[in-house]
């Protein structure tokens, strides 16, 4: 943010506005807040705009509604111009809603592409752009740079390799991408903050095996350790394993959770990883799924993840000593990262796998050219990710549903079909029975029945989820609400959320 001021300032370009796009809402969640803090406005300030999936009222919100209230319709109609236009001076938004908005053929998402021009883009965690989409992604945002006088500043830990051989067809890469931050100060080495504990070939851990040392022996005098899976059913199985061994000092993150319960979570575990705090001490174990790697601030003393792609394992080890203070007792590096093989995945692998076959891939990368080798992935070498990087956007293809060559033949009703970001983005669904929450969440629902707002619905978007592929009997504990929203009224787990069993097993509440 502070490269994007100062670049809108020092440039020559008449540079308009910052464009802040990020791949998960848990980071929008987080950043958004920050940025405002960072600017001194106020929370429904104008100079910072957000729009996502559950900040975006439905289309239904729009229409005219029986209360007959003109203005109430011309306050929403107005939102949802400005939600089009983009016309704030910083934009706060989506992988999903920016990359789909410049490939899209819908007037209502292409109103925005004029005030895209001239942005600085800052791409935060952008190693997230979807593998199969590499290659559309980077010829749009050479085109920004080269024909709308954008900026792109892509952001990340864990660079991917843009200037791949396979990214260099005309219309497929990005040309000329150099650092920020010159190789000079050699930061990798400098900020070595952790050690990683790889798996032996052969070796695998069961969930209660995780669970024992996660509440071992503390690492560095704290009882505080985070694991970071690779499904939500892998979570919930190995919260409950911990629960065993530390009622009542485990916490729980999974996308099951709606974006004010997540940060509710991260307000607890902080307090007990905040030396300053009156908490800090008790123990603190943290289950999660991958939301938690890219961009979330906690800093644990000792980390484990699931065996994954590699930039997943490294975007996890920065969760372990951030802050940089702990040190070994030979003055090294005092994190302790440890990566397993999880023994249900070997045992059921497509029910606690991804079925993304990038991240499969990914993790096939790692095994087979580093760790069956012998290999051991150092975190502090750029080399290590770029060697990594080079292999894996080796194995499939950059552009499968052949974007690029539709781009190139104007057929752009078939280019916005097929540029997804997210094959099947789900339903949002307000979560109206939040145990203790449940009566805020019916006053605004009530609250916006009665006079719909932007505000109002805004204030809707902390509590709701989104539901991928629902069934019929998911659906069943769907009611709708006002303004076309959708309303969850089956179970929810004050410490889980959302779960696929309990969506078919549980009854209404």
């Amino acid at each position: 943010l502070a490269f994007a001021l100062k670049h809108v300032a020092s440039t020559s370009q008449d540079l308009r506005r910052i464009i802040y796009v990020a791949p998960y809402l848990s980071i929008i969640d987080q950043n958004a807040v920050e940025i405002r803090k960072a600017l001194g406005v106020a929370r429904e300030g104008p100079e910072v705009f957000e729009h996502h999936s559950l900040s975006d009222p439905s289309p239904k919100s729009t229409e005219a509604h029986d209360q007959g209230d003109d203005r109430a319709e011309a306050r929403l109609a107005a939102a949802a111009r400005r939600a089009e236009n983009w016309d704030a001076p910083i934009i706060v938004t989506t992988n999903v809603q920016f990359f789909e908005s410049l490939f899209s053929n819908e007037p209502g998402r292409c109103r925005k592409l004029h005030n895209i021009a001239r942005s600085v883009i800052l791409l935060d965690e952008s190693q997230a752009i979807p593998k199969d989409l590499l290659a559309a992604t980077c010829g749009m945002l050479a085109q920004l740079v080269e024909h709308l006088g954008c900026t792109i500043v892509l952001v990340t830990a864990t660079q991917p390799a843009f200037d791949h051989p396979a990214l260099r067809a005309p219309g497929a890469g990005l040309p000329d991408v150099r650092p920020i931050i010159g190789p000079d100060l050699d930061l990798f080495r400098r900020l070595r903050r952790v050690r990683v504990e790889w798996p032996r070939p052969g070796e695998f851990l069961g969930w209660d095996d995780v669970a024992k040392i996660m509440t071992a022996d503390p690492s560095n005098g704290r009882r505080a350790a985070l694991c970071v899976v690779n499904t939500r059913r892998a979570a919930r199985e190995l919260y409950q394993e911990v629960q065993k061994l530390a009622p009542g000092d485990v916490f729980h993150l999974s996308t099951w959770m709606c974006p004010a319960h997540r940060l509710a979570v991260l307000a607890r575990v902080k307090a007990r990883l905040d030396p300053r705090g009156e908490e800090f001490g008790r123990p603190c174990y943290l289950i999660s799924t991958q939301l938690i790697e890219a961009g979330v601030d906690v800093d644990f003393p000792l980390v484990l993840r699931e065996l994954a792609p590699l930039e997943a394992i490294f975007q996890a080890a920065g969760r372990a000593n951030r802050e940089g203070i702990l040190n070994g007792p030979d003055g090294s590096p005092g994190g302790r990262v440890i990566v397993f093989r999880s023994r249900a995945a070997e045992e059921h692998p497509r029910r606690y796998y991804p079925p993304d076959p990038w991240y499969i891939a990914g993790r096939d990368v790692l095994n087979n050219h580093f760790l069956n080798r012998g290999l051991q992935p150092s975190i502090d070498d750029p080399d290590t990710l770029r060697t990594y990087f080079d292999v894996l956007l080796n194995v499939g293809d950059l552009d499968p549903r052949g974007i690029k060559n539709l781009r190139e033949q104007m057929n752009f009703p078939e280019v916005a079909r097929k540029y997804r970001v997210i094959e099947d983005g789900g339903q949002p669904v307000v979560v109206a029975s939040w145990a203790d929450h449940t009566k805020k969440i019916d006053a605004l629902l009530d609250a916006l029945q009665t006079r719909p707002t932007r505000s109002r619905f805004r204030a809707l978007a902390p509590f709701q989820v989104n539901l991928r592929f629902p069934t019929d009997r998911q659906l069943s504990f769907v009611v709708e609400g006002p303004c076309g929203l959708s309303v969850w009224r089956g179970g929810y787990e004050p410490e889980l959320g959302l779960w696929e069993e309990l969506l078919v097993e549980q009854t209404v509440l």
